[in-house]
């Protein structure tokens, strides 16, 4: 009997050591190995992300260390969310979210400076709201590919593939002239659309504007680089700063921004459709709170044949309300990067609106500092 109480304590002391050891913390390493967990955290998540690369990722926000570990993400993931850590998300933010593989995060785990980034996404955080949008990890990152990206620029760029709002390659910060590598798939060829990003604190609003050509055979359509990647021409240099020694700086964001206010009475929180399907704003908030600050959505334009930029865009399919109890807002001629307001009155059952009126146009070079 004495054997038995004895192995059962020392069996006690074992799993409390055991314990001791693991992170019991969503994976964020505050144990004494540094680990990661990949599991999905669902309810309301710090960032949704979509990976469609065949790697296992591990992510950071802002800098690769064990105090910025977020969680993992499994490959060729559907929507998944990263666990919202008490101490990394405390206030509104625009950052970088850095990736680097699972298998350098195991081979550097004792120096996570030294490991390879696989890939940086610019992301924003609410604090405030649920966070809706969705990053997306492109497929076409991870190859032998290099591409050296220099940023010597004044604000954030973010590197697309295929237009203004195609797949994001990566992200280079403002000021950020070396260290910026993206792993590219080869052989590919890639059109390397830069489009400028800045978080405005003031308007509480997520501008991405493109650079265009300001004059020539292609005035008006967005600036690209082509860089084709294959045997013997495995890596490229791409010096942001071209844009600006060549002058190419017609800026536009490619639409137009509707700020809608809910003065409903009684109040009801209401959503903004266009074509049948909710739209957030670019924090990614879906309800327009009564009583509250306004709420400004993103009207995109698409794009013409040669992608261009048409300057006024016909909008059919807007609608306000909520699900079941959908009120029609009339067709609108919108101009290419003007704001326009819409208040909302009434209650759902009688809800009233005005008409869409036009303000100035978003002052766009400004905001970037280029006037």
């Amino acid at each position: 009997m004495k054997k038995k109480k004895v192995l059962m304590f020392l069996l006690i002391v074992g799993l409390a050591f055991g314990f001791a050891g693991c992170d019991m913390n969503g994976g964020n390493g505050e144990g004494d190995v540094l680990s990661v967990s990949f599991t999905n955290h669902t309810v309301r998540p710090a960032i949704w992300v979509e990976n469609t690369t065949n790697e296992r990722l591990v992510a950071f926000r802002g800098t690769v260390s064990p105090s910025t570990l977020i969680g993992g993400i499994p490959a060729f993931s559907g929507q998944h969310g990263l666990r919202r850590d008490p101490d990394l998300f405390t206030a509104n933010a625009a950052f970088p979210l850095l990736l680097i593989t699972e298998s350098d995060f195991l081979a550097n785990v004792n120096n996570l400076g030294a490991a390879p980034v696989f890939a940086r996404i610019f992301v924003f955080y609410n604090h405030t709201a649920t966070n809706s949008n969705i990053f997306e990890i492109s497929s076409r990152i991870g190859g032998e590919g290099r591409l050296n990206v220099s940023n010597p620029l004044s604000f954030n760029v973010e590197l697309r593939h295929g237009g203004p709002t195609g797949e994001i390659l990566g992200y280079a910060a403002a000021g950020m002239t070396q260290g910026n590598v993206l792993r590219i798939n080869a052989p590919d060829f890639i059109q390397v659309y830069p489009v400028f990003v800045l978080f405005n604190p003031i308007e509480e609003e997520i501008f991405r504007v493109t650079p265009r050509f300001t004059s020539g055979r292609f005035e008006g359509r967005p600036y690209v680089r082509g860089f084709g990647f294959g045997e013997g021409a495995l890596n490229h240099f791409f010096d942001l700063g071209d844009i600006q020694g060549e002058g190419i700086f017609g800026l536009s964001s490619g639409s137009a921004y509707l700020r809608i206010i809910n003065n409903t009475s009684p109040p009801t929180a209401l959503q903004f459709r266009r074509g049948g399907f909710p739209l957030n704003t670019s924090l990614g908030i879906a309800a327009i709170n009564p009583g509250g600050r306004p709420e400004t959505f993103t009207v995109n334009f698409g794009r013409n044949p040669d992608q261009t930029f048409p300057e006024t865009h016909p909008v059919d399919g807007m609608s306000i309300g909520m699900p079941g109890f959908w009120w029609d807002i009339p067709r609108h001629v919108f101009n290419l990067d003007y704001m326009y307001t819409l208040e909302i009155t009434g209650g759902i059952g009688d809800l009233q609106m005005t008409a869409i009126t036009r303000g100035n146009r978003v002052d766009l070079e400004r905001m970037f500092g280029l006037n």
